[in-house]
């Protein structure tokens, strides 16, 4: 018969490449958010010259 520990640990076993798949999905769109954020203040010569659109999705970035 078994236990309540080993029921937990199957469950954890379960659980764990889900929480997994989820944290790499979660990694990329932040990798995917810096890149956008970090090819905004190129293209903008350092802020300098840009856009309001790029500018609310920078300041979003930053304000996070």
């Amino acid at each position: 018969m078994m236990d309540s520990k080993t029921i937990e640990r199957i469950q954890q076993e379960v659980v764990s490449p889900n929480k997994d798949k989820l944290f790499q999905a979660t990694l990329k769109e932040k990798e995917t958010e810096v890149k956008k954020v970090k090819t905004i203040f190129k293209n903008s010569n350092g802020l300098d010259n840009i856009s309001e659109e790029d500018m609310q999705i920078f300041k979003s970035f930053m304000l996070k």
